[in-house]
């Protein structure tokens, strides 16, 4: 091998070795400019700041979501309250009062139309059978004047006197009775 060419070698693997340096050292100096970058208090204050913002958006979001479920509560309480109220009690009991009353009234006013038909149709019947009906018809009804009992037989006469009263349908006529 000769001089030239040893030399040649030795001056590409010295630009070999300075270049493998260089790169080396490159790398090196762009990870300690990051870490410094990163490590530098703007950086640092960037970082905090940002994570300050990111914890003030969550806490922002939480109090909105407490507050939103507590006025949720809050109104079911006051639908609660409105429901459980006396006053609304009350009312609610008056109204189940007044419906009853009417349902009463019309059961009741029902079953005194009822009664009150059952006692025309009674009556009719009573006055069929009455006794100024069969006088109407042309019978008499004779009783003793001084005790009223109604004679229904002769045989009721027998042993007795005094005054008789006989009804028709125009008025009544006293007789005698004689042994």
């Amino acid at each position: 091998m000769t001089a030239c060419h040893f030399l040649d070698q030795a001056h590409e693997r010295m630009i070999s070795g300075v270049e493998s340096f260089l790169e080396q050292a490159t790398l090196h100096l762009g990870q300690v400019t990051r870490r410094l970058d990163y490590l530098h208090p703007r950086r640092t204050l960037e970082r905090h700041t940002q994570r300050l913002d990111d914890l003030q958006d969550c806490l922002c979001r939480s109090a909105r979501l407490q507050l939103h479920i507590l006025k949720e509560r809050l109104l079911q309480s006051e639908g609660l309250i409105r429901t459980l109220h006396p006053e609304r009690q009350l009312q609610e009991q008056t109204r189940q009062f007044r419906r009853l009353r009417n349902q009463f009234s019309g059961l009741m006013s029902s079953e005194w139309q009822h009664h009150v038909n059952r006692l025309d149709q009674l009556s009719a019947q009573l006055n069929l059978l009455g006794p100024i009906q069969v006088l109407s018809r042309g019978y008499s009804i004779t009783q003793f004047v001084d005790t009223g009992e109604v004679i229904k037989s002769i045989r009721d006469l027998k042993g007795k006197q005094g005054a008789i009263k006989t009804q028709v349908i125009d008025g009544d006529f006293l007789s005698q009775l004689h042994d």
